[in-house]
């Protein structure tokens, strides 16, 4: 009722409880209410209106409002209006907007939801930003009872998202490498989310390198859950090596992308540092 309103003419419409005054439905501006029934045309006479039903309906002041109101409306029927609209139409698209639930801004979603990447690497950051990828804790979070144990690691850790996206030793690994090659010093991180917002916060587009540092952290996240899911579902663990040869490729084909013309990179001497020993760019394909 908030969001619509109607405007008045012929008056075939609720005096108490429809939405035509400025200041919202009468029932809600006076404590008692007498003859609930009526409707807006049941207070015209002959000559306008009732003055003095006016003044026994909603008091003396309200019913001069009411009547210098009413003595300015048009003939016709009376219309409903959606006022989530310029024009008073309604949308299903502005009643969703009324009552949908927004969540908080994604952090970082200009990167997140970069247009060069891959979509199903945006959907596992928004997962990963949510806390809902389907690790052994938010399982068991769930009801479902099971023993954890990480397929990523030797120790056979509890596995959760931090474990498998930043403190276990595979992923730490990946990580260091990262910021080794870009030739930033980076301390050890204990939540997934204080180590993307490190490279998040040093990412940009007024350069290549500050380009890059948007880029790493989705597809490492990308390659580490990957690797996760391939271990844990075909029994296949890939090694340091190749993980971190996956993630230069993945990088460079984007960049490429970005970029249009490759040759250009050259001039960026630590992104020509991270791609040296890249030389086959077929060696991986987008799945």
């Amino acid at each position: 009722m908030n969001s619509s309103k109607w405007i008045v003419k012929e008056g075939n419409i609720s005096f108490w409880y429809d939405n035509w005054d400025n200041e919202g439905p009468l029932y809600a501006q006076f404590p008692v209410i007498e003859q609930p029934l009526i409707k807006i045309n049941e207070c015209r006479i002959e000559n306008g209106w009732d003055i003095s039903l006016l003044n026994r309906l909603v008091g003396h002041q309200k019913a001069n409002d009411l009547y210098e109101f009413f003595a300015r409306q048009k003939e016709g029927e009376d219309v409903l209006v959606w006022l989530k609209d310029n024009e008073g139409n309604f949308t299903t698209k502005s009643a969703w907007d009324c009552i949908r639930v927004r969540a908080p801004p994604l952090p970082w979603a200009q990167w997140i939801w970069h247009t060069n990447l891959p979509k199903k690497i945006s959907i596992m950051m928004w997962k990963a930003t949510n806390n809902c990828l389907s690790v052994d804790k938010n399982i068991s979070m769930v009801g479902v009872s099971m023993a954890s144990k990480c397929n990523c690691c030797q120790k056979g850790h509890t596995e959760d998202l931090n474990h498998v996206l930043c403190t276990g030793d595979f992923a730490r690994h990946i990580w260091r490498l990262a910021a080794t090659h870009l030739g930033v010093h980076m301390a050890p991180f204990y939540t997934w989310k204080d180590q993307t917002n490190f490279w998040f916060r040093r990412a940009g587009k007024s350069s290549q390198v500050r380009t890059i540092f948007g880029l790493l952290p989705s597809i490492i996240s990308w390659k580490l859950w990957e690797r996760r899911c391939k271990a844990r579902y075909e029994d296949k663990a890939h090694s340091k090596e190749s993980v971190w040869h996956a993630i230069k490729i993945w990088l460079r084909r984007i960049m490429d992308q970005i970029m249009k013309v490759p040759i250009i990179l050259q001039n960026s001497a630590a992104y020509w540092k991270v791609f040296a020993d890249v030389t086959r760019l077929d060696f991986i394909v987008f799945k």
